[in-house]
């Protein structure tokens, strides 16, 4: 069973409904990115407007409103009724992508030792974080104890 329902969302006898006042605030989160608000000012909005969120909190940030802004199930599925039109949610997801790729996220930043080094316990190539660590790519789930510091 899920444990957390996107805002906007509710259970009704075992069925999931959309909650009206809160998809609305879905609706105005996708509406403002449109409209070239960036995520952070969405989240800044939100809380000086006193705006609570899925856990009933007024506590927003750019990550919180990134994700609604990638969670599919707004668009509808097989229990989860349409809050937002595919066309938008699209729209949405290529803003993103120009945004992020305007700012260089995501991409591959290759070294000299990019897919050359690999971990002795799992085999997964290493990769970069941050200035000099190396870890294990599967470094959350390796055994590898070298990368777990």
């Amino acid at each position: 069973m899920q444990r957390h329902m996107p805002i906007g969302y509710k259970m009704v006898d075992g069925k999931i409904e959309i909650e009206t006042d809160k998809a609305e605030i879905v609706k105005m989160i996708f509406t403002d990115y449109l409209n070239g608000n960036s995520m952070l000012s969405i989240a800044k909005m939100l809380m000086k407007n006193g705006v609570r969120n899925g856990n009933d909190k007024v506590n927003w940030t750019h990550c919180s409103v990134g994700k609604i802004l990638g969670n599919y199930k707004y668009m509808g599925d097989e229990f989860y009724p349409q809050i937002i039109d595919k066309s938008v949610f699209t729209a949405v997801q290529e803003r993103r992508k120009e945004i992020s790729e305007h700012f260089g996220k995501g991409v591959k930043r290759e070294t000299i030792f990019t897919d050359k080094i690999f971990c002795g316990e799992c085999g997964k190539p290493y990769r970069k974080h941050g200035k000099s660590v190396w870890k294990c790519k599967s470094y959350a789930h390796c055994k590898n104890l070298l990368d777990r510091k």
